[in-house]
């Protein structure tokens, strides 16, 4: 399964043009679906030599230029599968953006994570109204066969300021497919899972919860489909959450934490 998370515009200046072959070097062999092993380039060679000496006796070619062409057919072969390739889940153009115009590659990638979570195939949860503070687009997962479009796996929404060390911060991640397994035993001092009720639209569901100091986490069952809460400096009494229909908020709030972030990173 893979995962994105939310884009960050961390570059706020173009690279220099010096950098740029060699970040889309990178992208093609990030994406590569076949990683051949160093055998592989040994026989290459291997049969390319035999090829060579038999082409230097029949036309008079040298032998090692047709050696040399046979191992980079094999090595041009491998590394076309990276125009095939999942890139992390990003089409092949965002790849490419991201190295040439960060800038333009993160609002494209921003625009993708909306639309994502605007044509969710299932429902969202996250805090009521009632919540004063910071909304975002967390995250998403995506599972994807060959030949076959990313499937939506998970989806995220984030409350609080992602950026802070303390103060109130809760992530509630909706999964379609559960890779959750129950924690073996803690050590003595450590705390152990408890079930604890969360309201849910209005009803409790139970919730199983381990916490860790200001930190906790806990996962629920909710109509066939799992829910996830990280939470820190957040009491789980205090939760209650509620489906979200409007996403717009959450959409401003990640455009808002992306603005600031490039503010950071821009030299005074």
């Amino acid at each position: 399964m893979r995962r994105s998370r939310a884009g960050s515009a961390y570059l706020a200046r173009r690279p220099g043009w010096w950098s740029v072959p060699a970040g889309l070097a990178g992208v093609v062999l990030r994406r590569r679906t076949m990683v051949p092993a160093p055998r592989i380039y040994l026989l290459a060679a291997a049969a390319g030599a035999v090829l060579g000496a038999a082409a230097q006796l029949a036309f008079g070619w040298p032998w090692w230029l047709v050696a040399a062409g046979v191992v980079a057919a094999v090595a041009l072969g491998f590394l076309a599968t990276g125009f095939r390739g999942g890139g992390a889940g990003r089409p092949l153009a965002t790849e490419v953006l991201l190295v040439v115009d960060p800038a333009r590659g993160m609002r494209r990638e921003r625009q993708a994570m909306v639309e994502r979570f605007r044509a969710a195939p299932f429902p969202l949860y996250g805090l009521p109204a009632a919540w004063p503070g910071p909304r975002y687009l967390a995250g998403s997962g995506s599972r994807q066969a060959r030949g076959e479009r990313p499937l939506v796996t998970s989806l995220s929404l984030g409350h609080g300021d992602p950026a802070a060390d303390r103060g109130p911060q809760l992530v509630v991640e909706v999964r379609t497919e559960p890779d959750w397994s129950r924690p073996d035993p803690e050590p003595a001092g450590r705390s152990r899972p408890e079930a604890v009720p969360i309201p849910v639209d209005g009803r409790p569901v139970e919730f199983e919860l381990l916490a860790d100091g200001r930190h906790w986490v806990a996962r629920g069952e909710l109509e066939g489909r799992t829910l996830v809460l990280r939470a820190r400096d957040l009491a789980a009494g205090e939760v209650e959450l509620v489906r979200v229909a409007d996403l717009a908020p959450y959409v401003a709030g990640s455009r808002r934490l992306e603005d600031e972030e490039a503010r950071r990173w821009r030299p005074s």
